[in-house]
């Protein structure tokens, strides 16, 4: 195994434990980040910060179901290349 194909699988390796990451660690990455985007403004309604945050937990498994996918196609890809 040459050194690119050992580096295209760390990469495809961290891509994939991100993307893993992202997905599991959604609801809580959401709701914080949702919570530092509406706490400068002077008042909010409820209803508003539930969609605020459903709409940043839905990015965080979004943005995380594309780093897992990208991460394992690599992946098998270089096991395919045997």
């Amino acid at each position: 195994m040459s050194i690119p194909q050992i580096v295209q699988k760390g990469l495809a390796l961290i891509l994939g434990i991100t993307g893993w990451y992202l997905i599991l660690e959604s609801s809580i990455l959401g709701r914080e980040a949702a919570f530092m985007y509406i706490s400068g403004f002077k008042s909010f309604d409820t209803p508003e910060y539930l969609q605020l945050m459903d709409n940043f937990i839905f990015s965080y498994q979004l943005i995380g179901g594309i780093l897992l996918s990208i991460g394992l196609v690599y992946l098998l890809k270089g096991l395919d290349q045997k």
